[in-house]
């Protein structure tokens, strides 16, 4: 422990180190612009009423902590551990720094004055039994370095400095009560919260003021919230991105008025306010899906489409807007697809052979998907407008989806009407793989017979399978060129009727 009476007068001297923990007890200390002083491997302790007028530079490579006293901070204070304030810790002016690495704890009075705090720690934790009111508050460090609330809010008076870090509230608020739409900055940092946490910030301008919550709950996400309010009316607007299904929460994704299709499963955000004002919604296509709709949930417990949805994009975000929006009862808004229209006409008839247009109403967004079943008569199964010739009487459903979430069903009774039995009036068996062989056309029969004659009433040819054909052969030998008559019995698919045809049919080689 050094001794007190080393530290009661003003240190005049360019560097002071001081190898072992510092007790302040009762001290006067007035470090001035000049001096740099070192706590080496160890802490400083105030106590006992004691007053340190801290202007040059304090390094401590343990904690500070305040236990009774007061330190008063005019130029830098760098500390390599914890900063804990038990009494009074006060910012004097612009050229007062606190660089941390550790956790901060304040249970009594901080004043930041104009001052600049420095989190360049790893996980850094903010605490304390009474509020921390920042001036300027920078954080450095990645992704990875955390810096998390722990059962306390915080203030930001000017500069909330994200950098590349995630800023943790959990469930409690960070506020920037700088209405200035400039006093957040960040690169890839965000503020994540959960339950009623929130980012809050004060506006009097109808400039955008950006939201940039994020988190990395699961899946890794920065979705902001941009909000310009209509009026420069001084509000409190606050967000949080809430990175779960809604359902989670009490917001059931699947209870949707008649104007939604789907909301999105995957994340929605919490937005508080007053006032009314433009929000916009941004969203990553590639990894999120394609919104048309932003929807809100309702006191009729559902959700419901906003009106006035804007579409625009914003570098590698797109992003929904509504315009002059005031109701904030409910405070969960997610992103929505407005249910499609689809029509089908109820019944088409077709004559069998004959092909028909099918070509649906459709008022919606840009289909993900189109898909016809069953497809094995139709020409385009993945198209919205195609061609069929049907071979049988049936139901014919076409789905569309939106996105993953939103899919629509219609369907379209098709009618065939069997109409005859088509057989050809000639062919050549003649093996040139064209025409060799007399067969019906029909591909909708369940029963077939023939019976093929020649000119002296002889049977040349007997058959009575569905893919019976005469190949022109008579008894081993190549039949005669010339007429032939026939019999043949036959009955249509979904049919009971067996009907019958007589005719002709000519030979020729």
């Amino acid at each position: 422990m050094v001794s007190p009476l080393v530290l009661i007068i003003s240190l005049l001297c360019f560097r002071v180190s001081l190898n072992a923990q510092v007790f302040l007890n009762g001290a006067l200390v007035h470090s001035n612009s000049n001096s740099l002083i070192y706590v080496q491997t160890d802490s400083l302790i105030i106590n006992g009423e004691s007053y340190f007028l801290q202007e040059g530079e304090l390094y401590i490579d343990k904690d500070l902590i305040i236990l009774d006293g007061n330190l008063n901070i005019d130029g830098l204070v760098d500390v390599e551990g914890n900063i804990l304030n038990n009494d009074s810790l006060v910012g004097l002016s612009a050229s007062s720094e606190i660089h941390l690495k550790g956790n901060w704890t304040n249970n009594q009075f901080f004043s930041a004055g104009l001052n600049s705090t420095y989190l360049d720690g790893n996980v850094q934790l903010i605490s304390g039994s009474a509020v921390s009111n920042f001036y300027n508050l920078i954080n450095l460090g990645s992704l990875l370095d955390v810096k998390r609330l722990v059962g306390v809010n915080s203030i930001v008076l000017n500069q909330l400095d994200l950098g590349d870090v995630e800023f943790a509230t959990d469930g409690h608020t960070l506020t920037v009560l700088n209405p200035n739409i400039n006093a957040i900055l960040r690169n890839n940092g965000f503020v994540s919260s959960i339950d009623s946490g929130r980012l809050e910030r004060l506006v009097n301008s109808t400039q955008p003021y950006l939201f940039p919550t994020g988190s990395s709950l699961g899946v890794l996400r920065y979705r902001p919230i941009e909000i310009r309010p209509t009026t420069n009316l001084v509000d409190t607007f606050g967000v949080r991105l809430a990175n779960v299904n809604a359902t989670n929460e009490g917001y059931d994704v699947l209870k949707l008025s008649d104007s939604l299709c789907a909301v999105n499963p995957s994340f929605y955000h919490r937005i508080y306010g007053n006032t009314e004002a433009d929000i916009s919604m941004f969203y990553l296509p590639q990894e999120d899906g394609n919104w048309d709709a932003m929807a809100q949930w309702q006191m009729l417990d559902e959700w419901d489409k906003l009106p006035q949805e804007i579409n625009s994009n914003a570098g590698q975000f797109s992003s929904l807007r509504i315009n002059a929006w005031s109701n904030f009862e409910e405070n969960a808004f997610a992103l929505g697809i407005q249910k499609p229209y689809l029509d089908l006409v109820d019944t088409l008839q077709v004559d069998l052979g004959q092909s028909l247009l099918l070509s649906p109403t459709y008022v919606g967004a840009n289909p993900s998907q189109v898909l016809w079943f069953p497809f094995d008569e139709i020409a385009c199964p993945n198209c919205l407008e195609t061609e069929i010739e049907p071979s049988i009487s049936q139901y014919y459903n076409l789905e569309i989806s939106v996105n993953q979430h939103c899919r629509i069903v219609d369907s379209v009774l098709i009618l065939v009407n069997p109409g005859s039995l088509f057989l050809p009036t000639g062919f050549s068996p003649n093996s040139d793989g064209v025409n060799d062989l007399f067969y019906p056309l029909n591909n909708n029969l369940d029963y077939y017979l023939i019976k093929i004659f020649n000119r002296w009433g002889e049977l040349v040819y007997f058959g009575n399978e569905l893919g019976s054909a005469w190949d022109g052969t008579y008894k081993g030998r190549n039949a005669e060129i010339g007429v032939y008559s026939f019999y043949s019995e036959y009955r249509f698919k979904n049919n009971t009727a067996v009907e019958s045809l007589n005719g002709n049919v000519t030979l020729i080689r």
